[in-house]
C-alpha cells in the first residue's frame, strides 16, 4: 500500500502528463500483476565457501567477472537455478572492465568454464554457476546496496593475508599493513638521513 501510494504521489508531482484516471489504472494493475511481481528490498547473501572459491583465482580480472556473475545471478535466482543471463558488454561493465579487448572478455569466460565454475551458454546469453550450493547457510556479507557491487569484492591482503572487501587502494595491502609500511619507510628515510649527515 505504501509502494503504491508513494508511486502516485511521484506520478502526480513529477510528471506533467501524469492522468489520474488513465495512469492510476494502469499502475495499479502492474502493481497487482502475479507474473512479474515486484521485487524490492533485494539482498544477496554471500557464503564463506563463495568467497573461498573466489579467493583460489589468483587472476583479479577473472576473480571480478566471476564476482559480477555470482552477486548477480544471485539477485535474479529463482527456483535455486543461478545463472547471470545478460549481455557480455554488460557483465564487463559490472566488473569495471569494459576496457578489455572482446577476446580477452571471452578469454576470461572461457577460463572460468574450464575450472569448472560456470556453464557458460554463449547461443542464449546465460552463465550458469556450478558451485552455488542452495544448502550453504554461513553468510560471510550480505550485499543490499548495488550502485557498486565492486565494492564488496573479496581480495587478501598481500602482507597479513587477512580478506578485504573491495579492491584496496594501495597495491593489495590492507590499511593496517600500509600504516605499517609507511611508519617503517619514514623510519629508513629518517635513518639515511641522519647517516649521510654524520
Amino acid at each position: 500500500e505504501q509502494i503504491i501510494k508513494a508511486l502516485i504521489e511521484f506520478g502526480k508531482n513529477k510528471e506533467g502528463s501524469f492522468n489520474e484516471i488513465v495512469n492510476e489504472r494502469r499502475l495499479l494493475n502492474a502493481l497487482k500483476a502475479k507474473q512479474y511481481p515486484l521485487m524490492f528490498g533485494r539482498k544477496v547473501e554471500i557464503t564463506t565457501r563463495e568467497v573461498n572459491k573466489l579467493l583460489e583465482i589468483e587472476d583479479l580480472n577473472i576473480r571480478k567477472v566471476l564476482f559480477a556473475i555470482l552477486v548477480v545471478a544471485k539477485y535474479f535466482k529463482k527456483n535455486n537455478f543461478v545463472a547471470y543471463r545478460g549481455e557480455l558488454t554488460d557483465l564487463f561493465k559490472l566488473a569495471k572492465l569494459s576496457h578489455l579487448t572482446k577476446a580477452n572478455k571471452q578469454g576470461i569466460i572461457y577460463t572460468l568454464g574450464t575450472l569448472g565454475l560456470i556453464d557458460a551458454d554463449f547461443r542464449y546469453g546465460y552463465y550458469h554457476v556450478l558451485f552455488y550450493d542452495p544448502e550453504d547457510k554461513d553468510v560471510y556479507m550480505t550485499i543490499t546496496n548495488f550502485d557498486d557491487i565492486m565494492r564488496f569484492l573479496p581480495v587478501v591482503c598481500q602482507s597479513c593475508g587477512r580478506v578485504m572487501l573491495g579492491k584496496p587502494k594501495r597495491r593489495m595491502i590492507c590499511d593496517e599493513c600500509y600504516q605499517k609500511k609507511r611508519e617503517e619507510d619514514n623510519r629508513e628515510k629518517v635513518r639515511r638521513f641522519r647517516k649521510s649527515n654524520m
